[in-house]
């Protein structure tokens, strides 16, 4: 579980991310993050999930990715080198995209895995490079 510091809670945060942020697509994420502020340099961004009521009607199942997602971004941030490389960005949503279908297979959250972590390396990278 992530601490109550990194946790995006506030609708006005989601929205600043979504207005202001930038956005890397994936085959089934779309991350969107902005850079850090002055004042949070030398901390952990604020990290929100979404799973849209398109991708699942119910909210079991939701959830269930969205644990998911947060246990591989803890996982992602458990390398101290990659840690300090996620201090440059502030707000950072990781949303799974709709078209997906929702499966309970194993190796679908796997596939999952790999795909996350490429995706935030390939953000750490565009923060980095600016």
């Amino acid at each position: 579980m992530l601490k109550r510091e990194e946790r995006l809670k506030y609708n006005g945060l989601f929205l600043q991310a979504f207005e202001k942020g930038r956005t890397l697509k994936s085959d089934n994420f779309r991350i969107t993050y902005t850079k850090t502020r002055g004042d949070y340099s030398d901390k952990l961004p604020y990290v929100g999930f979404v799973v849209s009521k398109k991708f699942s009607k119910k909210a079991v199942i939701r959830n269930k990715y969205k644990r998911a997602m947060r246990e591989i971004y803890r996982l992602f941030r458990m390398d101290s080198k990659k840690a300090e490389s996620l201090k440059k960005i502030g707000l950072l949503v990781i949303a799974i995209k709709n078209h997906v279908t929702a499966s309970k297979d194993i190796s679908v959250f796997n596939k999952y895995q790999e795909e996350l972590k490429t995706a935030l390396d390939k953000v750490i990278l565009q923060t980095n490079s600016k």
